[in-house]
Order: C-alpha cells, then structure tokens, then sequence
C-alpha cells in the first residue's frame, strides 16, 4: 500500500505543473475502476462540498458476475481540495465509508473489473499487487483459480471463506460493453 499511497502522493506534482484553476475537476481512479460519465454532470455542484467516492459495481472474472457490495473507487477532487491538504488523496481511499459515512460524499458511478483477464493474469496478479493478503500456497495453484470462476466465487483473502457472485443485468453496465474484449452474453 505505501507504493500506492506514494504514487498518488506525486501525482500533486504533475497537477501542479498543469497550472490549474481552483475549480477544475481531479479524478484519481486505479486502472480497474471506471467511473460513469453519465454522473459527471453532478460532480461540480457536489465538489463544492466535499470530495466524492464513486461507489462502483464490483464486477467480477467478467462482466455477467459482480460482488452484492459495491467498490469504493474512482474519486473526485476540485484542485482546490488538493492544494488545502494534499494528503486528501490519500486519505479518501483509506476510508471506508460504510463506517465513516459521513466523511465524504457519493455516488453510484461506475465499475470496478476485478479479475479480469486469464489464470495467468490472476497468478500474476497475486505475486505483483501491493495488496499481499492472497500470497498463499492456494492462490499459486492454476487450479483453485478455475475452480473459483467455475463456481462463481470471489477470491477472498481466506481461501476457506466463501463469497458467491451474483448475476449482472445488461442495464446496469457500460453503454458500449458489446465492445469490450471480457463480453460474453
């Protein structure tokens, strides 16, 4: 997590020599997460509150699968949140706001594509994430990889734990979906 963290950190940088207007919009967002651009029409009127998470659907081996919970992903900034405190970047990823919802604002947008790709993906996935919870004997093996999306399972950390997927509806994901190289209807 302290790469991660560290990344985020420096993006300040890069904003700076930008030469930004205390009102425009920041998205920091992982590679997986996608937010809606559908909702960013809402986002100026809400930043002037406060930071917003995007609450994302937490899609899952591929598009027909997702978690019942939802990804807090994709978060949104005006360049004047950042500049106030720059740890803000930080800060919003950390925090989980089924606990803490009153923190920050937000909002259903978007999707985050979990696990997506092939086993060796997954396999490669474990061995270079900054997230370390699944380096364990069961995650080396192609096999359990399998048995998890043949089953519809979730990869917990705790591979004794079972999570099961639950079916998508084609309303409820991206517009141009047909396009993606993971649709399979």
């Amino acid at each position: 997590k302290y790469r991660e963290q560290l990344q985020r950190l420096k993006t300040m940088d890069g904003l700076r020599e930008l030469q930004l207007s205390f009102e425009d919009i920041v998205l920091v967002s992982n590679i997986d997460e996608i937010p809606d651009p559908n909702t960013f029409n809402k986002l100026p009127e809400l930043l002037n509150i406060s930071p917003v998470v995007m609450k994302q659907q937490w899609l899952v081996w591929n598009y027909n699968m997702k978690r019942e919970v939802t990804h807090q992903g994709t978060c949104a900034f005006s360049f004047s949140h950042l500049i106030q405190d720059k740890h803000e970047i930080n800060k919003i990823r950390t925090i989980n706001l089924e606990y803490y919802p009153s923190e920050y604002l937000s909002i259903e947008s978007g999707w985050h594509l979990n696990w997506f790709g092939s086993v060796d993906n997954f396999i490669t996935k474990v061995y270079h994430t900054s997230n370390r919870s699944r380096d364990k004997v069961y995650y080396q093996r192609r096999k359990s990889f399998r048995d998890l999306s043949l089953n519809n399972r979730y990869p917990k950390p705790n591979p004794t734990e079972i999570e099961y997927l639950v079916e998508t509806n084609l309303a409820e994901l991206p517009d141009n979906i047909q396009e993606s190289p993971f649709f399979n209807p």
